[in-house]
């Protein structure tokens, strides 16, 4: 069976209540119509590394272990859910890697010329965390949870415009509304802390 997470589809409510009450197979059906996304967002944080489809697994166990807690009622709800997540388990592999010093250190573009040092820094990668921090707080004080929602699909899970209008049930000149929103907001917050 094919099964596509949408907002209002009491499938949805049917598949979480049952996957809450501890039914396995309930839960594969949500791990088979999310793990592409999941998948492809890891890939991304973890800037292309092999490790990535370990780190979608632990996405999957964090899930597991939060579902019997969700109290979501859309397919809105249960994606925050499950990228909030996905947020944290590659921000604990990236901190996993620069614990190990001398393992190469991938770039953005998937380079891996240079090897972490064993003499990070600690002040940059405080300063670093807090600008990062400030920034991510920035965004969410000023964006609506529904455009934070669209532009997350579209920036971290890659998601098309079509795939996101279907997934919220929305128009598409909604979506694009709504990620640019968020744009304009996340330049004036870089902009706000100097980058």
């Amino acid at each position: 069976m094919n099964f596509v997470i949408k907002d209002d589809d009491r499938e949805l409510k049917n598949v979480v209540s049952r996957a809450k009450l501890g039914d396995k197979d309930a839960f594969a059906t949500i791990v088979n119509a999310l793990d592409r996304r999941v998948l492809t967002a890891c890939n991304r944080a973890c800037y292309g590394h092999h490790e990535f489809e370990d780190v979608a697994t632990e996405v999957w166990l964090g899930v597991w272990e939060r579902i019997p807690t969700f109290d979501g009622t859309t397919a809105q709800d249960f994606h925050r859910l499950a990228f909030s997540i996905v947020k944290f388990r590659s921000i604990d592999f990236h901190r996993r890697r620069l614990r190990q010093p001398g393992q190469l250190h991938a770039d953005e573009d998937g380079s891996t010329d240079e090897p972490v040092s064993s003499d990070v820094n600690p002040l940059n990668k405080l300063i670093l965390r807090e600008e990062s921090e400030a920034i991510k707080n920035c965004i969410e004080s000023q964006a609506d949870p529904e455009s934070l929602t669209t532009w997350r699909m579209k920036k971290m899970e890659g998601m098309s415009y079509e795939e996101i209008m279907d997934n919220l049930s929305i128009q598409i000149g909604t979506v694009g509304s709504r990620i640019n929103r968020v744009e304009k907001i996340v330049a004036g917050c870089m902009e706000g802390h100097g980058l």
